[in-house]
């Protein structure tokens, strides 16, 4: 039955995909018009004005000035080919922006010297960071955010944070904290720790801010079963960013074709290969997992503490298969999404659950709310701690 379930759902994600892409081309050359133009002239024969090489410049470049990013698979690289204006335009809400005077706005042209970076995860439509980004910054941070294709392969994107983060150092950024939500910290950890990326290297030769330290919020470091149904999550992703009007009709294409959630499925090559490497040693590692199970370890001590010592042999055996199987469900729901066993890491001590879904944990679920998301807190905190509050977000970084 599961092997029934799992090919049915291969061959609507395949068809589901094929149908999408058919309806954006057919879309697409409607936008385009019936017949080519003469060279020089409009679809209706009046003349066409030609780009400057600023603008020229600004087609291929993200919202931040920054090269767009290449693509990767070979459909993207087709639909570049055949329309390269809407993949741009699509393609250009990656990079960075950054949070300051109570809105999202462009990074400015100077930066200070330590910077919090937020990376979000898998099929992001925008909201994730709508209460911790303006939280960080008013507790005196500078807070940029990094937006890049989160539907294609995790190294290609890992690539791509590098290459950004280069970016923030051109404009004074010297030390970064890196706060990541679910794939985003498998970004960031390839990002650190893959020898053909070259972070280590880069930060040696000064080309790159210093990573301090990396809050991973509900990533899933050993994968996520839910990984084999992303089509769902890409679906909602781009209804609301076309309902928004943050979205464009090759925004499904242009942010991947579904690699990542094949690097996220429990076991793959992706996952074996980055786990078997260890943590950069100066760069400090925090987890903050969310768990959405009535059930703690906790409530089960107190629990087993109230029924106190069994003296039925067979009355105390069954009461520790239920305490197993109670505490099986502690750790394997998590935050509904990753499991609290796939959060945990090797080598990583600080540690920590809060209640929460997998986006609850991190964000309110409506604006107007004036709840205080779980996690928010103990990021606070983890940032006060690696930059005290004696110690400004803007001062000189000695080197």
């Amino acid at each position: 039955m599961i092997l029934l379930v799992t090919k049915s759902y291969g061959i609507f994600y395949k068809c589901a995909r094929r149908l999408f892409l058919a309806a954006a081309l057919l879309a697409l050359a409607a936008t385009v018009g019936a017949a080519p133009a003469v060279p020089g002239t409009s679809p209706e024969g009046g003349t066409t004005s030609k780009n400057t090489p600023a603008e020229a410049g600004a087609a291929n470049q993200t919202a931040d000035g920054s090269d767009l990013p290449e693509p990767v698979s070979a459909t993207q690289k087709r639909l570049k080919q055949l329309f390269p204006e809407s993949y741009a335009k699509a393609a250009a809400e990656f990079g960075w922006r950054h949070y300051g005077d109570g809105e999202w706005r462009a990074l400015p042209e100077q930066l200070p010297e330590r910077v919090v970076v937020l990376v979000h995860g898998l099929d992001e439509p925008g909201k994730l960071w709508m209460n911790i980004g303006p939280a960080v910054a008013g507790a005196g941070y500078t807070v940029c955010e990094f937006r890049y294709p989160n539907d294609q392969a995790v190294r290609p994107s890992a690539a791509y944070l590098l290459h950004s983060l280069a970016g923030l150092r051109t404009r004074g950024a010297r030390e970064a904290i890196i706060v990541a939500h679910s794939m985003g910290g498998l970004v960031s950890r390839e990002m650190l720790t893959s020898p053909g990326i070259g972070y280590a290297a880069g930060t040696k030769a000064g080309e790159l801010p210093a990573v301090r330290h990396l809050i991973m919020l509900c990533t899933p470091n050993h994968g996520s079963p839910l990984a084999h149904a992303r089509f769902a999550v890409e679906l909602r992703d781009q209804c609301v960013r076309l309902f928004n009007g943050s979205g464009h009709l090759l925004s499904g294409f242009a942010d991947g074709t579904g690699e990542a959630g094949a690097d996220l499925a429990p076991g793959s090559a992706f996952l074996k290969e980055l786990n078997a490497r260890p943590n950069p040693p100066d760069v400090a590692f925090s987890i903050i997992a969310g768990v959405a199970s009535p059930v703690s370890k906790e409530s089960l001590a107190t629990m087993a503490k109230a029924a106190g010592d069994e003296s039925d042999a067979a009355k105390r055996g069954a009461m520790e298969k239920f305490h197993q199987e109670m505490e099986s469900l502690a750790e394997g729901v998590g935050d509904g999404c990753v499991s609290v066993r796939s959060a945990k890491l090797d080598g990583v001590a600080d540690f920590v659950t809060v209640p929460g879904t997998h986006l609850s944990a991190v964000r309110n679920v409506l604006k107007s709310s004036k709840d205080v998301p779980p996690a928010l807190p103990l990021v606070l905190e983890r940032l006060a701690k690696e930059w005290p509050r004696s110690r400004p977000a803007d001062v000189k970084v000695e080197r």
